[in-house]
């Protein structure tokens, strides 16, 4: 009877374990999926990812450290106070890729939480270059309008010069012109457009230079 008793209590046991097992398994796919939600419909979903692990894992602060050079690491993005500037500092530290680590300040974690924190380091990777991408994007596009936008104003300022030189040629070619005889009137006449197309020339020259020194 003792012997049953003591199966009966293994038995027992083992099936609480793995309800244990299964409820976890069952809270653990439940956070990978709300943080995925986040990764993939919001626009800047960084800042939030980093905010749902800290209050997930209970840490003071979560933030992505990216090396830069020798001792150097930049912090591309946090949730709470920044604990530590470096991997090594910090109290939780997995290695995205070699240049990219997820740390935590605040707690150590249990070797499953940081298993499940390991996962999530590869949605902040998809983030980060989700991110990246996007702002890669709206450069080229802001590149693409600021060409434009040079292409229309070189146009536009070609026009307004050629003007100019053009009633300036035409007024030499004809007072040099020894076959056209000009009253002194006329001769008059021609010498003022000259100067006058030189003064638009001066001032659209002085409005291009004092667009660049503003563009500088």
């Amino acid at each position: 009877r003792l012997e049953a008793q003591q199966h009966v209590e293994v038995i027992v046991d083992r099936a609480a374990r793995r309800a244990q097992q299964a409820e976890r398994a069952r809270a653990e796919a439940a956070l990978l999926a709300s943080f995925a939600r986040t990764v993939l419909t919001r626009t800047d979903p960084l800042p939030r990812l980093l905010e749902k692990v800290r209050e997930s894992f209970v840490l003071s602060s979560v933030a992505l450290l990216e090396h830069v050079s020798g001792d150097e690491w930049r912090c591309v993005a946090s949730s709470g106070p920044l604990g530590c500037r470096m991997p090594e500092e910090a109290d939780v530290d997995v290695a995205v890729e070699e240049d990219l680590h997820l740390v935590g300040s605040g707690g150590t974690l249990a070797a499953a939480d940081r298993r499940l924190l390991e996962v999530v380091g590869g949605q902040a990777l998809l983030a980060l270059r989700s991110q990246r991408a996007a702002a890669q994007a709206e450069e080229s596009r802001r590149r693409a309008d600021a060409t434009e936008t040079r292409s229309a104003l070189l146009s536009a300022v070609g026009h307004d010069l050629r003007s100019p030189l053009t009633s300036i040629k035409v007024a030499a070619a004809s007072l040099r012109d020894p076959t056209l005889r000009l009253p002194p009137a006329d001769r008059l006449e021609l010498t003022a457009t000259i100067e006058e197309s030189a003064d638009r020339l001066t001032a659209l020259v002085d409005n291009l230079l004092d667009s660049s020194r503003l563009a500088a």
